[in-house]
């Protein structure tokens, strides 16, 4: 879950190659329609469902708010994705995925591939079956220095 730029990327891998047989279902929310938001809910499995949240600044309102409600219902586990640690979506995370800032004049839609934004496309790409090991990125839980792969 993200909004913008945070999410657009992830959704045009998901629309354009889908999911591979085997491999976790990826499905992006970027808004906040209520009956968008209600599709999900009655989509998933909320026991076995990784939640992905994508937000540079760690602050997007939205982002912050869709994490919330979907902890709150009981989701499996919250993976995090942000410049921003000590913020709430670096926070109240089970892992945090290490990121790093794009040049300032990469923006939004555009940060698909440059620094920060390969972060929070390659996961997402990942997780419905991109087999390339290469592309998954370093990732640790907060409060330790221990570093693992997703």
């Amino acid at each position: 879950m993200g909004m913008g730029g945070s999410s657009l990327a992830p959704e045009v891998f998901q629309e354009t190659f889908g999911n591979a047989p085997g491999y976790a279902k990826l499905r992006v929310l970027d808004s906040t329609h209520p009956g968008s938001v209600r599709a999900v809910e009655r989509d998933i499995e909320l026991t076995q469902t990784i939640f992905l949240v994508s937000s540079k600044s760690g602050t997007t309102t939205e982002t912050v708010a869709a994490m919330t409600k979907f902890r709150k219902l009981g989701g499996r586990a919250v993976w995090s994705i942000t410049c921003y640690p000590d913020t709430p979506v670096g926070r109240e995370t089970d892992l945090l995925l290490s990121t790093e800032m794009a040049p300032i004049t990469v923006k939004g839609k555009h940060r698909a591939d440059p620094l920060q934004g390969s972060t929070r496309v390659r996961v997402p790409q990942g997780l419905p079956g991109d087999r390339d090991h290469r592309l998954r990125p370093a990732a640790h839980r907060p409060g330790s220095d221990d570093r693992a792969g997703p």
